[in-house]
């Protein structure tokens, strides 16, 4: 048989033809396969956009429920600083804010003096802890308040008070360095809180707390001196007799200490401190002025007692340079003025006078004493 070469190349033609066109069906086919996958993957995504979109704005819908529930409770410092934390901090917060409330305690005041303590106690001292960077893991700031703390400060305002004892007791000057730096934060957040809150602004300090600040001051200064009696509790009972001038220069110094903590803080406006403060200067005063007034009277009962007795040069003499524990005014001449006794002279001649001892002197023209205490002269007018 003879092999027809046209049919084979029509044939074979016929099948590439075939397979060419089977060949293109089946990319055509794949194609619309790849453009409903693509189509229906473009439609997921947007489904899962719309979904990732709706769910953010619910989580975020939440999270300002809980910011706004937060604000009810905690400073916007503090709510800030909670939410920095995430939506599960702030639920913590929450519940937390729930527990000081039903304490009696407010959980702004409670959440700051928890971190205040923690950070205290969490380094030698504020600037060590400063330098250390070492923040207090967020679920111990809502720790229970420490029994004293709970007592004590459950307010700025108490939390000021107690560290202002503690600075006053303070051994080193490190330590009060360090306790210093808490006051100040406290202060500061204490200011942040009342602009915040207190639209009547009352004083700083309530008249309860002055009277405690005035009281840590004045105990401080006669606290283990061996011319008080004091009770267990640490409360002066009595003054033993002959140490008024030290009685005297221990309010003093308690007055100096108030009244320049007063002018470093934010009560420096307070009329309450100031009542308080200027009480105390007049206890300081008026104590000064006893025993001025002791002094002069056993001055007089020495000349008087002279004069009874007839010697009248030993009274003249008493009314002249006084005694041992009253020294009138005394004038000296210097290039023919008369030129009366000054700080100076008092301090340059008697610095061995004993312990209440009055000597008069002139300042600003005018008749003041200076009265001699264990710690020095206590200087100026007495009323």
């Amino acid at each position: 048989m003879a092999f027809n070469i046209g049919a084979f190349v029509g044939g074979l033609s016929d099948s590439i033809s075939a397979k060419l066109l089977e060949e293109r069906e089946e990319e055509a086919r794949i194609r619309l396969e790849e453009r409903a996958d693509k189509k229906q993957r473009d439609k997921e995504a947007r489904a899962a956009g719309r979904r990732a979109s709706e769910l953010k704005a619910e989580k975020q819908a939440e999270i300002d429920a809980i910011a706004e529930k937060l604000a009810l409770v905690y400073t916007p410092e503090q709510t800030a600083e909670i939410l920095g934390q995430g939506r599960a901090a702030g639920e913590f917060a929450l519940n937390k804010a729930t527990t000081y409330m039903e304490a009696g305690q407010n959980p702004s005041q409670s959440y700051a003096l928890q971190l205040m303590e923690q950070q205290r106690a969490g380094a030698p001292n504020e600037q060590q802890r400063i330098a250390d960077q070492k923040p207090t893991p967020f679920a111990q700031r809502f720790a229970p308040l420490k029994t004293e703390l709970v007592s004590k400060a459950k307010s700025f305002e108490a939390r000021l008070v107690e560290l202002d004892d503690r600075m006053s007791r303070a051994t080193t000057e490190e330590e009060r360095l360090s306790l210093q730096s808490i006051y100040d934060t406290t202060s500061e957040k204490y200011s942040a809180f009342r602009s915040s809150t207190d639209t009547e602004k009352t004083d700083w300090f309530s008249k309860t707390s002055i009277d405690s600040m005035v009281n840590n001051a004045v105990n401080l200064q006669f606290e283990g001196k061996d011319f008080v009696n004091m009770s267990p509790e640490n409360i002066i009972e009595s003054f033993i007799e002959g140490n008024e001038a030290d009685v005297a220069a221990g309010y003093g110094r308690a007055f100096q200490a108030l009244k320049a903590r007063q002018q470093s803080a934010g009560w420096k406006d307070s009329k309450e401190a100031n009542v308080a403060i200027t009480e105390l200067y007049k206890i300081y005063n008026t104590t000064k002025k006893q025993v001025v007034t002791d002094a002069k009277t056993s001055w007089n009962t020495e000349i008087a007692t002279a004069n009874a007795a007839g010697n009248d040069q030993q009274a003249q003499a008493i009314m002249a340079n006084g005694t041992s524990t009253y020294i009138p005014l005394k004038e000296t001449v210097i290039d023919g003025a008369v030129v009366p006794m000054d700080v100076d002279t008092i301090k340059s001649s008697y610095g061995d006078a004993k312990i209440n001892t009055v000597i008069e002197y002139v300042h600003n023209g005018r008749k003041v004493y200076a009265v001699k205490s264990s710690s020095g002269w206590l200087w100026g007018h007495n009323g």
